[in-house]
C-alpha cells in the first residue's frame, strides 16, 4: 500500500536485522571480557553484568549504527516516494518534491538540486549528531 505506514515498515525491516546482528555480536565480544568473568565469580547476577558492563559497552557501536539507519531510513523513504509508493499528495515528501522536479529538469535544473541538497545536509546531520553524541560520551560530558 501506500502511506507513512509502509514506509515505516520498510526501514524497520530492513535495519532491523542490522541492529541485531550488531548487539549480538558486540555482546558475545563483551562477555568474553577478563572483568565480566570476575564479576561473576564474584557473585554478579546475568542482569548486573549486562546493565553494568554489556550494555555501556555496546553503546557506542549502537549509537554509530544508528546514525548510519537514520541516514538510510532518509534515503529509502526518498526512493520509496520518489517512485509513488511512500507518502501521497499533498502530504510533502523530500521524493515526491523530486519526482515532481523531473519534469522541469530540462528547464530549471535548481528544481531538483533543492531537494537533494536537502537529503544530503539531512544525512550529514545524522552523522554529525552521531559524532558529538560519541565524543560527548568518550569525554564524560566534559565542557572543553
Amino acid at each position: 500500500g501506500v502511506g507513512m505506514l509502509p514506509v515505516i515498515c520498510v526501514v524497520i525491516g530492513a535495519e532491523l536485522p542490522i541492529f541485531g546482528r550488531l548487539v549480538r555480536t558486540a555482546t558475545l565480544k563483551v562477555r568474553e571480557l577478563p572483568y565480566v568473568d570476575a564479576a561473576e565469580s564474584m557473585g554478579a547476577t546475568r542482569a548486573w553484568v549486562l546493565r553494568k558492563h554489556v550494555v555501556p559497552n555496546i553503546l557506542d557501536a549502537v549509537i554509530v549504527q544508528l546514525a548510519l539507519s537514520a541516514s538510510m531510513a532518509v534515503f529509502i523513504s526518498s526512493a520509496m516516494n520518489f517512485i509513488g509508493i511512500g507518502v501521497r499528495p499533498p502530504s510533502p515528501s523530500l521524493g515526491g518534491v523530486l519526482a515532481g522536479a523531473m519534469a522541469q529538469l530540462g528547464t530549471n535544473d535548481m528544481y531538483a538540486i533543492g531537494p537533494l541538497l536537502v537529503i544530503v545536509m539531512l544525512v550529514l546531520g545524522f552523522q554529525l549528531i552521531a559524532q558529538a553524541l560519541l565524543a560527548e560520551r568518550r569525554h564524560g560530558g566534559d565542557a572543553s
